[in-house]
């Protein structure tokens, strides 16, 4: 005689990173203000918790290869072209898109590190966006990483408003309206209008760090020059 084969057994997915991953995505996208937990994870894979530490040796590595697959949305979404500052401003808002779509994951997230092939992707192509500008190659480390924190610090702020009650966001609202004078219809409006002003004022002072290193390479260049050096 045949055995019989539960309807949940038959249902059940076939676990795997891929599949654990997806779903993660999945549903931190259609409840994004919803805090990701490992038992609301297990319920929607129809799986217990536990099982996908078979897969993943803990829920941070599982949060980092998330971020990593997001980066990887970052990447495909951003344009790049022969406008240096145009290509960096098109980075800091797919960035902003992408998370913002996942508010409470992208505030758990935080400023972290993934260690993931698409993190290593966008170092290249922010590294190619500024060595093309023509920042000196020693500086590129260090800008890369001034705009990493700040985009993302501004995204984790933004992220962690958004994952609030609304009474919660209203309070913020009324208190930047009465302290600082900014009105907006909601938080993120207020936040986007925050974002503006930041990237709009990093980009200035970027663009007069090129010019000074420009000056200081042209001046060396000079001197060389006078000195009959090669």
């Amino acid at each position: 005689m045949a055995a019989v084969v539960s309807t949940t057994a038959r249902l059940r997915p076939v676990l795997s990173r891929d599949t654990i991953a997806d779903t993660a995505l999945r549903m931190t996208l259609e409840q994004p203000t919803m805090p990701f937990t490992l038992a609301r994870l297990g319920a929607e894979l129809s799986a217990d918790p536990t099982a996908i530490y078979r897969h993943y040796r803990s829920r941070d590595e599982l949060i980092r290869d998330l971020g990593d697959r997001l980066f990887g949305e970052v990447a495909e979404m951003a344009v790049i072209t022969d406008d240096w500052i145009q290509s960096m401003r098109n980075v800091a808002s797919s960035v902003r898109t992408v998370l913002l779509r996942r508010p409470a994951l992208a505030a758990d997230l935080g400023t972290r590190f993934t260690g993931g092939p698409n993190e290593r992707r966008g170092i290249v192509i922010l590294r190619g966006i500024l060595q093309g500008a023509g920042f000196p190659d020693d500086d590129i480390p260090h800008h890369m990483r001034a705009f990493g924190e700040l985009m993302l610090a501004e995204v984790v702020m933004t992220a962690t408003l958004l994952s609030m009650p609304s009474d919660a966001q209203q309070f913020e609202l009324d208190v930047s309206q009465s302290l600082y004078g900014r009105v907006a219809g909601d938080s993120l409006e207020y936040e986007d209008r925050t974002f503006g002003w930041i990237l709009d004022t990093y980009l200035d002072g970027l663009q007069v760090q090129l010019r000074r290193s420009q000056h200081h390479t042209d001046g060396a260049a000079d001197i060389h020059h006078e000195r009959g050096e090669q």
